[in-house]
Formats: C-alpha cells, sequence, structure tokens
C-alpha cells in the first residue's frame, strides 16, 4: 500500500501504565529531567531501597517517553536500548506504537515535530502545571504510510 493515510494518535499507539514489580538490587530511575531532546540521560544504577513514589512504570525497547509537564520544554525520549530494570516517573509517559500500523520511530518524529510540540503546548497551558496527558494527544492526526516507508519523516 502506497501513499498517505491520516489516522488519530489514539489509532496508532497506547499510554503504557505498567509497574515495576522485581525485586532487583539496583535499578536506574528515570525522571522527567532525563530525557531530552530524543535522549535518555540518566543510566546510573542506585539501590532500590526506599525509592520515591513516582518511580513505578517500566517501558522497553521502540518506547517514547514524553514528559506531561511542559512539552515546550522538550522532554521526550525515544528508546533506543534494552532497558532492563529500568523504572520511570508517573510524570513521563509511556508510549508505544502499534508496530502493525506504524513504525516507532516515525510515532517519535511526529511527537517531537515543533508543530505537534507546539499544540501540545496550547493544551498544558490550559491547564493546571502547564501538563498534557495521553488522551489530550488521541485525536491528533498523525501521517502514516506504509509499513515500509514509514521509518523516517521529514523533520521542520
Amino acid at each position: 500500500m502506497n501513499g498517505t493515510i491520516y489516522m488519530p494518535v489514539g489509532e496508532v499507539c497506547s499510554s503504557i501504565s505498567d509497574t515495576y514489580r522485581e525485586k532487583k538490587n539496583m535499578v536506574t530511575l528515570i525522571n522527567t529531567s532525563d530525557v531530552l531532546e530524543g535522549r535518555v540521560l540518566n543510566h546510573e544504577r542506585v539501590p532500590n531501597s526506599n525509592l520515591k513514589g513516582q518511580f513505578k512504570k517500566t517501558f522497553q525497547r521502540d518506547d517514547i517517553l514524553y514528559s506531561e509537564i511542559r512539552p515546550q520544554n522538550r522532554r521526550f525520549a525515544y528508546v533506543d536500548f534494552s532497558p532492563i530494570d529500568y523504572i520511570a516517573s508517573t510524570k513521563l509517559m509511556v508510549i508505544r506504537a502499534k508496530k502493525d500500523v506504524v513504525s516507532p520511530k516515525y510515532l517519535y518524529y511526529f511527537l517531537k515535530n515543533s508543530s505537534t510540540v507546539a499544540e501540545l503546548q496550547l493544551l498544558a497551558e490550559t491547564r493546571s502545571f502547564r501538563s498534557c496527558q495521553f488522551d489530550h494527544t488521541r485525536s491528533f492526526a498523525c501521517c502514516t504510510r506504509s509499513y515500509r516507508t514509514n521509518d523516517a519523516m521529514p523533520r521542520r
């Protein structure tokens, strides 16, 4: 299938809230300050004891971590590694592409696009704490192409 298809973001991905339940001695905690413009900045292992309550979410390779707070700060990342015993803050959305519909990298390019970020920021400014949630992106029209050709989206 060639050509352009527009689908709501809510149909090409899901918001994941799987709780970390392992009892490993050492873990890596990812807070909103640990992701920036595509990269996970923190990989330091810490003891898995007395963790702050906001560290709960698991994530996996090809997921997108996206801060709920102030989208214009560009606190998002594409997970291009296997995050073994990594735990994300509840203030990070974990977004997982439906790989049979859109490639994860393409979805990431769409969500980091300056137009998408600006639209999310406008929504966030109408809310407490300048925050947005996955539900705010559900209806955004995401341009998709056939699975074989949608690995790269032009950057604007």
